[in-house]
């Protein structure tokens, strides 16, 4: 008979990393961004909120799954079972009765939402759905003018008007709390000496990438962004390639990867031409409460 899952929420965010890392490093590509987002925590790139959330699914003593929230954003779930997430769903509704969102993978957002609207009584809509998608096999778009640069704290206020403009384009974190977390990460990102990069034509910028530092050997690419104005010229196609194959390149990284907005066919169809294939796929639930 298997044992029963059951679930630990740590206060500590070092001792939560170390419980964590393995198991994460297990499912490298799906759990890439809590990976990241833990990691990040952990050594003080990003600072800790006060009121994060920590929790460890186990199964005789082993860990078997991850949930975290950084707020103001909502539940962040890994791949777990399903009994597994029935065991969350008992656990968070104890602590945190109305978190406003959980995104994971599809079917364990889809299972987790059900549940969850039962517990609570709540609304649960799906707002984003998203695809990861990875390359193994660069093909650079031709006869794209330009060159990739570093990107550097001089290009701040570009940077921050374009990721809001990216987070309103893909209904991702588009609320100022949102917005404030990605410039900060791109601030920390710089100095603690991770490369973001635009892409410029004759000294303008026209075009952002940002690029994750590797957990578990794996680099993900995004906030992906070219203002209207610069489109259909290929510039982030050819700054995603030319990204892509450089961190490819580098010692000890495993795989590159990026998600894209699933409504949006044409970041999907750019990627796929440079040779990024689906992985799998993601969905972000909002919940709305009885008053």
């Amino acid at each position: 008979m298997n044992a029963p899952y059951d679930c630990e929420l740590v206060s500590d965010i070092t001792a939560f990393a170390a419980d964590t890392r393995d198991w994460l490093a297990e499912g490298p590509l799906s759990n890439n961004v809590t990976a990241t987002l833990v990691a990040q925590r952990a050594d003080g790139t990003v600072a800790t909120e006060p009121d994060g959330l920590w929790l460890k699914v186990m199964r005789g003593g082993e860990v078997a799954g991850v949930v975290i929230q950084t707020p103001p954003r909502g539940l962040l779930l890994t791949a777990m079972d399903t009994d597994a997430v029935a065991a969350v769903v008992d656990a968070i509704s104890r602590v945190r009765p109305q978190v406003p969102a959980a995104n994971g993978p599809k079917r364990v957002s889809d299972h987790f939402a059900a549940l969850w609207s039962v517990r609570t009584g709540c609304t649960a809509t799906a707002i984003f759905s998203s695809r990861m998608y990875q390359v193994t096999d660069v093909r650079p778009p031709a006869n794209v003018v330009g060159r990739r640069r570093a990107a550097t704290l001089a290009d701040r206020d570009t940077v921050a008007a374009w990721l809001l403009a990216w987070a309103a384009d893909g209904s991702a974190a588009s609320e100022a709390p949102g917005l404030r977390h990605l410039v900060a990460t791109y601030e920390a990102r710089l100095t603690a000496g991770q490369p973001q990069w635009i892409w410029e034509v004759d000294g303008e910028a026209v075009s952002f990438a940002m690029e994750s530092p590797p957990s578990a050997g794996v680099v993900r690419l995004q906030a992906v962004y070219t203002p209207d104005m610069h489109r259909s010229n290929g510039y982030a196609s050819a700054l995603v390639a030319r990204i892509s194959s450089d961190v490819l390149a580098r010692p000890g990284v495993r795989a590159c990867t990026l998600y894209t907005d699933l409504s949006n066919p044409v970041s999907n169809n750019i990627y796929r031409r440079i040779g990024y294939r689906p992985v799998e796929d993601s969905v972000n639930y909002g919940f709305e409460y009885p008053t």
